[in-house]
């Protein structure tokens, strides 16, 4: 296991060089600078722009200024924001508890609702469960998320008052309630597009399971229904769920980041937003450097988790 393990974060090296080359480049070959905002806000002398330029670096080759933001990054050094002029790393690290507070409570809300769903569907084809299912798996697939979200800010927010429409907590502050409030609506809007794909994989899943011969052994002993069904079919079918999962990370961080800006939650991907609009370097790297480390820690725990679902699958 520790080998399969040390392999696996040896492979993920280039895979996150990769990334932080890939996010350098494009982020500094797009329109403008750092420079040019502050010299468009006001009066800016050529000897002045020149010498903040090389205060910030910006005179040397893209290639040489990545070599020194990675060996700065691999010492714990982010930076500082050129926007604030803070520590980088103070500033993404106010962002990330709100963001996780969204994507995780998203993410069990969608599996809570719509594994039950799934399993209801798969044993029962056809029927009225599966009718629903399968149109609330449509409706999560083919509705934008932002059109939803501006919707239903419309809707429970402006012309109802149901649900505050912005940040994370009340302007005079609250509790855990006031934070339950602020996240119904952007946890609904990921939990919408998120659970149709998980609806049709736990059908999906259990369909193909439910004519195994360990399933049809497990009912000829006289086992109960509930025990078949969650123990035999629902725990193997669950690595193709366990997969999925995985795959939708990405997907999940890019979603909350439209929510966060459409609501104005205070997380990470509303700072991303920010700093690419006034081109803060140091705080997009910092920002990619925790999502892509994200994504690639919980692939790696995806893969210890499938030994663990099915004994067959030995990782050494």
């Amino acid at each position: 296991m520790l080998k399969y393990i040390l392999k696996r974060l040896l492979q993920a090296i280039p895979t996150f060089l990769i990334i932080t080359i890939a996010v350098f480049v494009l982020s500094n070959a797009a329109p403008g600078s750092p420079v040019d905002l502050i010299k468009a806000a006001g009066d800016l002398t050529p000897e002045a722009e020149q010498e903040l330029r090389v205060q910030l670096g910006l005179d040397k080759p893209v290639a040489v200024r990545y070599l020194i933001w990675l060996g700065d990054m691999l010492h714990g050094d982010f930076g500082t924001s050129t926007r604030t002029n803070q520590p980088v790393w103070s500033l993404v690290q106010e962002r990330i508890g709100p963001t996780l507070v969204l994507t995780l409570t998203s993410l069990v809300c969608s599996l809570l609702i719509a594994i039950p769903l799934g399993i209801m569907a798969s044993l029962r084809p056809y029927s009225i469960w599966d009718t629903v299912s399968s149109f609330l798996a449509f409706l999560g697939a083919s509705t934008p998320n932002f059109f939803v979200a501006l919707v239903a800010l419309y809707i429970f927010a402006v012309k109802l008052g149901l649900l505050p429409s912005m940040g994370m907590y009340s302007s005079n502050g609250g509790g855990l309630g006031d934070l339950a409030l602020h996240l119904v609506l952007p946890v609904s809007i990921t939990v919408i597009r998120m659970m149709g794909t998980y609806i049709k994989q736990t059908r999906g899943s259990m369909l193909d399971v439910m004519n195994e011969e360990y399933v049809k052994t497990a009912r000829a002993k006289g086992l109960g229904e509930g025990t078949v069904v969650i123990k035999h079919i629902l725990r193997n079918a669950l690595i193709p769920i366990v997969s999925c999962i995985g795959l939708n990370i990405p997907y999940l961080v890019g979603g909350s980041t439209v929510t966060e800006q459409i609501f104005g939650w205070p997380g990470m991907g509303s700072l991303l937003v920010l700093s690419i609009n006034q081109r803060d370097y140091n705080v997009i790297m910092a920002i990619t450097v925790l999502i892509a480390a994200a994504v690639l820690v919980v692939n790696l725990l995806i893969d210890l988790l499938y030994a663990y679902l099915d004994p067959k699958i030995r990782l050494d």
